[in-house]
């Protein structure tokens, strides 16, 4: 009896230690993607400066934020805090647990919005008519919420995905300024 006591106990402490592990893996997934920036080029010598600032919790911080109607998706907040408090970015990024497939919604040149929808509406055609009928976006509006999203204006401009001058599309700056006034982006 003892023996299997102890055996169950290791068992549990293990799989506990081990799904630890798999959470860090996410924040630091979601880390790199809000410091990736792939117009610069991915240099060994940028990726050994992204990877040096994801393990500094003072400058990066991954938080997980309230959402109601998505399947299987959860959100996260990635705020990365400057020097110059003015600077601070904040992304927000949904995470598809089942396929472990990342949606970029706040901060990024690129917005993965509507492919979150798309996936959300179930709906297989790629025509936006149907994907987006008055219906659909209704039901869409009136079942789903992410924290720190307008969503309704990520609807609306669901084609514009790259257009800049939308407030619900624009992304961050991607500087990063250290303690001594030096940019790292």
């Amino acid at each position: 009896m003892n023996k299997i006591i102890i055996v169950i106990l290791f068992i549990s402490s293990t799989l506990r230690s081990f799904s630890q592990e798999l959470n860090s893996d996410l924040e630091y997934s979601l880390k790199f993607k809000a410091l990736e920036y792939p117009a610069r080029g991915m240099t060994e010598k940028y990726l050994k400066k992204i990877d040096s600032i994801i393990t500094k919790t003072d400058i990066v911080s991954v938080s997980e934020i309230k959402s109601k109607g998505f399947t299987n998706v959860n959100f996260y907040k990635i705020i990365i805090k400057n020097k110059i408090p003015e600077l601070n970015e904040d992304y927000i990024m949904g995470h598809q647990l089942d396929k472990n497939k990342f949606f970029k919604l706040k901060g990024f040149l690129y917005n993965d919005f509507y492919y979150l929808y798309k996936f959300e509406v179930r709906i297989d055609s790629e025509s936006p008519v149907n994907l987006l009928s008055k219906k659909n976006k209704g039901q869409f509006l009136k079942n789903h919420l992410i924290e720190g999203l307008d969503l309704e204006c990520l609807i609306k401009h669901i084609k514009d995905k790259e257009n800049w001058n939308i407030p619900c599309l624009n992304p961050n700056q991607k500087i990063l300024i250290d303690d001594y006034g030096e940019e790292h982006f």
